[in-house]
Formats: structure tokens, C-alpha cells, sequence
């Protein structure tokens, strides 16, 4: 994995997804060679440049998941610093 220097102060863009089926939600656990190593998370990652969030998050999806999605709502965004 590519490791990403920003300016201090810029704010990473990111998407992610939430999958729910009978009651349970898709959940992802991390690699233990990636940053923040086993943690869990929502499926999802970083926006490319001229990407739009739809299309980063149908890309990550396909990506880590191999699953092709379409997306049903935007959920309200976050601001994490």
C-alpha cells in the first residue's frame, strides 16, 4: 500500500459503505500490516482525484470485496480529525 504525505490541516476525503442484511451489518477487519493493524471498519477507502464518492465507493467495494454495488442513499458525512 502507497503511503499518502499530505499538507498538515488537509483533510483526507474517504468514503465508506454500510451493508445491512437480516438484520447484520458487513463489517471489514483490517490487515495486520496495514496502519491501525486489525482494527474493524466499514468497507471503503480514499477518493482519487476527479473521482466522485459513488464511484470511489463501487470501485473500493469491487476491489476489496469483489462485490459490484449500487448504492441505495448518501449517508450524512463526518468530519474526523
Amino acid at each position: 500500500m502507497e503511503r499518502v504525505s499530505l499538507p498538515i490541516n488537509t483533510m483526507l476525503q474517504v468514503t465508506c459503505g454500510m451493508f445491512e442484511k437480516n438484520k447484520k451489518v458487513l463489517i471489514c477487519q483490517r490487515s495486520a500490516k496495514m496502519k491501525h493493524p486489525m482494527k474493524w471498519e466499514f468497507p471503503g477507502g480514499k477518493i482519487e482525484p476527479e473521482e466522485s464518492k459513488e464511484d470511489c465507493l463501487q470501485r473500493e467495494i469491487k476491489e476489496e470485496l469483489g462485490m459490484i454495488i449500487t448504492i441505495d442513499r448518501a449517508l450524512n458525512p463526518v468530519e474526523h480529525q
